[in-house]
């Protein structure tokens, strides 16, 4: 049989809505027509293995596409894992994992909270282009996800969240779209939820993917007690810190209870090291759960025959910069991330990648390891020859959001690539371009210079970032102010301390 010409994978212009909604009729209708007996693309456009129907049969008996787990890490930095060097005790589920798989060691997020990051990873685009900026936005249909592409493909979908709130992971936010099943738990009967999950997923002959997201390592990380036992009393400022949430001012404004808790650390750093150790601790007990569902899969037989990612949706300043939380910082604590792949049977185990990539990636990646066709337009590249040691150009990644100072917002960009970092502020005539220390960004940085004022050699070295971005980002869907929210939707939203 001949196999399909292949779906155009990358396509950074702007799209008119009616060709948009062509081609995501293009997708369905492809996808869905390969799902049903005909060859799929393998790697680099070659006929791969082929799928009938959704249990999964083979003609020909080719190999079968695998099992794929991908665990989202909500506020989990790169830094504070072992994996990434870091002397605590924090993840030794996840450090095993990274033992067996390939570890991204300059792993960036593309927004600095789970909805829009969360977004991104589900369509392979940036939050502007797919049009989830804000914490009140919801994915619209214009987009395919990954969950409905690998559906058409035979897979079985689910989708996990042990505790679910507004503008983390959960259903109600276009998130939910394409998966199965969307199995939400709530607080003190996780595992539950999580058995649930394991039992589902045992059910079927064909293969599955799901999403699952721990919130462990969230703000006012109070589920640290947990990762440290004996040690369940804290500081009665963190308390505070916890309970200043609602009603909420503008972030940066007077009030802002993450600018109170800044200025309590300052003043006093036994403050700031306790912080640290709570995250640590929160850190672990996402960890924990990790494991927990690592060994449920091996226990079922099924762990071998999945492809394990295990990514953190964004990170976390700890007092850096001044700021502490994630939300609106387009900082290296908060985009630098962990991104650790094991693949069945670990195949190219102990590798590791240095280049930058980004969590817009996982969507080309993912959907080549299964053997489906890509959707027209793409804002990521596929992994696949990074972990199987093919050089490739150097690419940088994107990360956008609403930036809060003072109490009012302005949209930025953040294009890193190397050693550099350039963060855009609305024009190519005002950025401020940073380098990263020797030993890497997570060892601090230097400011090199800003916009049009700048040297001519500092100029030239931001040209390049500053073309990339124009290139990508062209054709941001942001076309007016966030949806407003209901009064007990931003309650709830202030609760989890987002504004």
């Amino acid at each position: 049989m001949r196999s399909p010409a292949p779906i155009s994978r990358r396509r950074r212009r702007a799209v008119p809505p009616a060709a948009r909604a062509a081609a995501l009729v293009v997708v369905v209708l492809a996808t869905l027509s390969l799902a049903n007996g005909a060859w799929k693309l393998g790697p680099g456009g070659a006929p791969g293995h082929a799928t009938s129907g959704r249990e999964g049969d083979r003609p020909g008996g080719g190999p079968p596409p695998p099992n794929v787990l991908l665990v989202t890490l909500c506020s989990v930095r790169a830094d504070h894992l072992g994996a990434y060097g870091y002397p605590g005790n924090t993840s030794p589920n996840i450090d095993a994992l990274a033992a067996e798989g390939v570890v991204f060691e300059r792993a960036w997020a593309n927004a600095t909270f789970t909805l829009p990051s969360h977004a991104s990873m589900l369509t392979g685009l940036l939050p502007g282009h797919v049009g989830v900026t804000a914490s009140t936005d919801t994915l619209g249909p214009a987009w395919p996800t990954l969950p409905e592409i690998l559906g058409a493909y035979g897979y079985r979908t689910f989708a996990h969240a042990p505790v679910a709130s507004r503008a983390s992971f959960r259903s109600g936010d276009g998130l939910e779209r394409g998966f199965d099943r969307f199995i939400e738990g709530e607080s003190g009967r996780e595992a539950d939820s999580a058995d649930a999950l394991l039992d589902a997923l045992s059910e079927g002959r064909s293969p599955f993917f799901a999403l699952v997201h721990y919130k462990d390592a969230h703000p006012p990380y109070l589920s640290g007690r947990r990762g440290r036992p004996g040690e369940s009393a804290v500081d009665p400022r963190i308390e505070k810190w916890s309970t200043m949430s609602v009603p909420r001012p503008p972030a940066g404004a007077p009030g802002d209870p993450d600018v109170w808790m800044v200025d309590q650390m300052k003043a006093d750093p036994a403050l700031h090291d306790e912080v640290v150790r709570l995250y640590d601790g929160a850190v672990h007990a996402a960890d924990a759960r990790v494991g927990v569902l690592l060994a449920g899969l091996a226990d079922r037989g099924l762990l071998d025959q999945t492809l394990v990612v295990i990514a953190g949706d964004h990170g976390q300043a700890l007092g850096e910069s001044d700021h502490i939380g994630h939300q609106g910082h387009l900082q290296p604590e908060v985009l630098h991330v962990p991104l650790v792949v094991r693949l069945p049977g670990n195949a190219s185990g102990g590798t590791r990648v240095t280049g930058d990539v980004s969590l817009v990636d996982l969507v080309p990646t993912l959907l080549g390891f299964a053997g489906a066709a890509l959707p027209a337009r793409l804002d990521g590249h596929d992994l696949r020859p990074h972990m199987s040691g093919v050089a490739t150009a150097p690419a940088p990644a994107i990360a956008q959001a609403d930036v809060w100072v003072g109490g009012t917002s302005s949209w930025r960009e953040v294009v890193v690539q190397g050693p550099l970092w350039l963060e855009w502020r609305g024009s190519d005539t005002a950025w401020t371009l940073r380098r990263a220390s020797a030993e890497g960004w997570d060892a601090g940085w230097t400011e090199v210079g800003e916009g049009v004022g700048a040297q001519a050699d500092v100029q030239a070295e931001a040209a390049p970032l500053l073309e990339a971005r124009a290139r990508i980002s062209a054709g941001q869907s942001r076309t007016g102010p966030a949806p407003t929210a209901t009064p007990a939707e931003r309650e709830a939203l202030q609760r989890d301390g987002y504004w």
